[in-house]
């Protein structure tokens, strides 16, 4: 999983610079945009894939919520009670 998530991120950086260095030249060359532009959607496309990747794989590794039991004593189930407690008192 963290070998998947690596070359995730590493995709993702690697798409980044060459759409950052090649978007620009596209688009000032002459005649360039209009016989490349399928090359640009296809490698922002490619980007916007590899940010939902990387996203789900963010996600899929955090540990759900829901699974923790109320006896649980760390301090961030503690100050969410709290912060739920005091609200429901001054409602």
């Amino acid at each position: 999983m963290i070998i998947t998530f690596q070359l995730a991120v590493f995709a993702l950086v690697a798409t980044s610079s060459i759409l950052l260095i090649s978007v620009p030249v596209v688009v000032a060359s002459p005649d360039g945009w209009s016989s490349n532009k399928n090359i640009v959607f296809s490698g922002t496309s490619l980007w916007i894939g590899l940010v939902f990747l990387v996203g789900i794989l963010i996600l899929s590794s955090l540990e759900p919520i829901c699974s923790r039991s109320k006896n649980d004593p760390s301090p961030e189930f503690e100050f969410f009670r709290v912060v739920r407690h005091s609200n429901m008192k001054s409602i």
